[in-house]
């Protein structure tokens, strides 16, 4: 887990899902998802689900996210959407 923007305000995460590559020359696929939900478990379990996680990916949380990531996105509590671009880091 990396950095925590504000945990007095954050109330979701980002989750990276890694799908593996099947042969050398297809590469592995990194996506990123936005979870609007505070639990750690529960905002994987909610990526797993929209996602329809495959055996063999593998997911783990980036960062805490404030709720203004959120909004942004026009989310509520309990959305899942796919972010497009990597995160940059702080």
């Amino acid at each position: 887990m990396a950095e925590v923007e504000d945990v007095s305000s954050s109330v979701g995460w980002l989750v990276r899902l890694i799908t593996p590559a099947n042969t050398p020359a297809v590469p592995a696929v990194t996506r990123y998802f936005y979870a609007y939900e505070p639990d750690e478990l529960r905002a994987i379990e909610l990526v797993k689900a929209y996602a329809q996680v495959a055996p063999g990916e593998t997911y783990d949380t980036v960062r805490r996210l404030n709720i203004d990531a959120f909004t942004a996105e026009g989310m509520n509590p309990g959305d899942v959407k796919q972010y497009d671009q990597a995160p940059q880091t702080p």
